[in-house]
């Protein structure tokens, strides 16, 4: 019996041995990976410096699970936790939120945690193992691609960690050379191991850095290989020196045009022992707005600390430059660092241009460009969006107080522009308005909401009707005078006005003092020339700026009688008579006189008269002259017409040529003065 118990003991330890050295043996030295290079050897490229922090605006909500806005848990009881941290920091100028999921991984083996406190972001605690999953998203919890670097400097052998899809996930591993830090590969997971017992926690032999291809999601577990719970720190430093990033222009919207504009940009900045940035925006089409300066800068960190004292600013070119000041790495690096020019509004000293405002918003488009350490590294651009609307509010009050008559109306306009609320007092029954001089009324679009009060008091509105029918009111030829007929109503007692208004020029054509309530009158009155072809408003208005509806005409002169003659004339061809021959035209020709007369309907009187006789090629002249109706026309001025209205006179019953034997032979022309007078009695 001893024999075979001393059998069994001895086989047990063979077999013990054989597995340990198996489990060794699948592990593989780092350098093996395509992907690895010696952290001394290599740098963290600026595009995957991101890395998470804790600052003022993050928020943790919790979704599943044992989750609170500290940690999440799992164990034997909750195998799945969940939660959303939101505000972990920016990347390329966007805003990185990550939805955290926690899985207990083996239904065996115990769980841990994962701390959302600040000192201790991200650190996991493991009891047994734990699978987590960071998927990064952005303010709508859409997925958001990124590049990132994950550091830890204390792989020891109480625990290891794994990465799920490694060749899709990782870029790049790195590690401090020499190192203890082995690999195996199984089934697409890439699993990070030390063997080696007995070092401390910061010993650089366990430290690694794994670099990451764009992803949206990571997925990694870490196992605990010892019989108390071990921790895995997140840590923000790097193992690889990092390249710094470049600032990122940041778009914003603004609701208020006078109160804290700014153009803003984002600049993510690793940990580091050497860091001198040169930030500038270009200001250009802030400048060329005519609505805004740069007034002062602001810089803050990510726990929205204000760390302005460490930079320099100037401006130069359009541009504002923003420098760190020499000694000031260690205050503003591993952070995120937020920008902010403030911008002073000019007020309404220049009109902007309409064109700019599209929407009601004023759109400041700007440049970012980054010098770090004396070398340009990158530019971005953005957009600062105004809401340019100014508001008028116009409300209806009684007069004799703060009674609310009818909902008030509101006016909106482009900021700097102009605007003017005279025209606005609706009808209100039983109420007629109190105007407001036009200075209280009229005035430049402001931010904010200005408020105007149109008042009432109770009575009879102005109603006003001119009579002179159709669109056009004539004027005489002679005196520029019309004739309105109007008719109107108004208060008993009331003094009010006839007005005339021609594009803003206004007369006052007849005032009314205590008149009858209904009044009927004709005016003679006379417009300006420049009226003349015009549209003239007619109105009523009274001591409280009252007016009444308006009556539009198109100011005309009259244009009196018209003459119209034939051009030429035609007595024909004749032989020299053997005595005194009377010839009369070859054809009808007329005289036309058509009056248009409007208002004076004056006689008209034609003349005519012999401004060349008739004469031939050899300027011999006919012994005789043109009589009309027997009547000889010489140079004198006769009037062969007197009359009102229109004439239609042919001239071959009237008009005849007188020719005798001693004329001589030739080809005859000459010219009739006709004059057609218009005059008033």
């Amino acid at each position: 019996m001893k024999k075979v118990k001393d059998l069994l003991l001895v086989a047990f330890l063979v077999s013990f041995c054989w597995i340990a050295t198996d489990v060794k043996a699948s592990l593989k030295p780092l350098s093996n990976l395509e992907n690895f290079q010696w952290a001394n050897q290599a740098v963290t490229p600026a595009e995957n410096t991101f890395i998470m922090h804790s600052g003022a605006r993050t928020k943790v909500t919790p979704l599943k699970g044992d989750a609170t806005t500290n940690r999440l848990s799992v164990d034997q009881k909750i195998n799945v936790s969940q939660a959303l941290v939101e505000n972990v920091g920016f990347y390329q100028g966007k805003s990185v939120n990550l939805l955290v999921t926690l899985k207990r991984n083996k239904s065996n083996l115990k769980g841990g945690s994962l701390s959302f406190a600040k000192d201790y972001f991200f650190g996991i605690d493991i009891a047994g193992e734990v699978m987590v999953t960071y998927q990064f998203v952005d303010a709508n919890q859409n997925p958001l691609t990124i590049k990132t670097a994950f550091n830890y400097f204390g792989l020891n052998s109480n625990k290891y960690i794994g990465y799920q899809d490694c060749n899709s996930v990782i870029s790049a591993v790195y590690a401090n050379n020499p190192t203890n830090i082995r690999y195996e590969s199984e089934d697409q997971w890439m699993y990070l191991k030390n063997t080696t017992v007995g070092l401390p926690w910061r010993d650089p032999r366990q430290s690694f850095e794994v670099v990451t291809k764009p992803i949206f999601q990571v997925t990694f577990v870490v196992h605990n290989n010892d019989s108390t719970p071990s921790s895995l720190v997140y840590l923000t430093e790097f193992l690889a020196r990092p390249e710094s990033a470049p600032a990122y222009a940041e778009s914003s919207d603004f609701n208020q045009a006078n109160n804290g504009v700014y153009l803003a940009a984002q600049q993510t900045v690793p940990s580091t022992n050497s860091f001198t940035s040169e930030v500038s925006f270009n200001l250009e089409h802030v400048y060329n707005s005519e609505q805004y300066i740069p007034e002062r800068i602001k810089v803050t960190n990510f726990d929205g600390k204000d760390v302005t004292q460490y930079f320099d600013w100037r401006i130069e070119n359009q541009k504002v430059y923003i420098k760190t000041r020499p000694a000031a790495t260690r205050a503003i690096t591993d952070t995120t660092l937020h920008y902010k020019v403030y911008l002073k509004w000019l007020e309404a000293k220049k009109t902007v241009d309409p064109t700019r405002v599209v929407n009601g918003k004023l759109d400041l488009p700007f440049d970012v460009s980054t010098n770090i350490n004396g070398q340009a590294v990158g530019k971005s651009s953005a957009v600062s969006t105004v809401d340019y609307v100014g508001r008028v509010n116009v409300v209806f009050l009684a007069d004799n107080g703060f009674e609310v008559l009818r909902a008030r109306e509101v006016k909106s306009g482009i900021l700097t522009t102009k605007f003017d609320v005279t025209d606005i007092y609706p009808e209100i029954a039983g109420y007629i308005p109190i105007k407001n001089d036009a200075v209280q009324d009229t005035g430049t679009f402001l931010p904010g909401n200005k408020t105007i009060i149109h008042r009432y008091r109770k009575g009879e509105k102005l109603s006003f009707k001119l009579k002179n029918l159709g669109d056009t009111l004539y004027s005489s030829r002679f005196s520029n005078q019309s004739k309105l007929t109007v008719s109107f109503t108004h208060e008993d007692g009331a003094k009010v006005r006839l007005v005339g208004n021609c594009a803003g020029e206004k007369r006052i054509l007849k005032e009314y003092s205590n008149a009858a309530h209904q009044v009927d009158d004709e005016i003679i009155c006379q417009f300006p020339k420049s009226w003349i072809n015009k549209k003239v408003d007619f109105y009523l208005e009274d001591d409280q700026h009252q007016m009444s509806n308006k009556e539009t005409r198109i100011i005309k002169q009259e244009r009196g009688p018209e003459l119209s003659l034939p051009s030429k004339i035609d007595f024909g061809s004749h032989e020299i008579p053997l005595e005194i021959t009377v010839c009369s035209l070859t054809r009808a020709e007329w005289v036309h006189v058509k009056d248009r007369s409007e208002l004076d309907h004056y006689p008209w009187i034609l003349k005519v008269r012999e401004e060349h006789p008739l004469t031939n090629q050899n300027d011999q002249k006919l012994i005789s002259r043109l009589y009309f109706k027997g009547n000889v026309i010489n140079g004198e001025n006769q009037t062969i017409g007197q009359d009102t209205g229109n004439l239609n006179l042919d001239l071959s019953q009237y008009l005849q040529l007188v020719l005798e034997p001693t004329d001589q032979i030739g080809s005859y022309h000459g010219e009739l003065r006709w004059t057609l007078e218009d005059a008033p009695n």
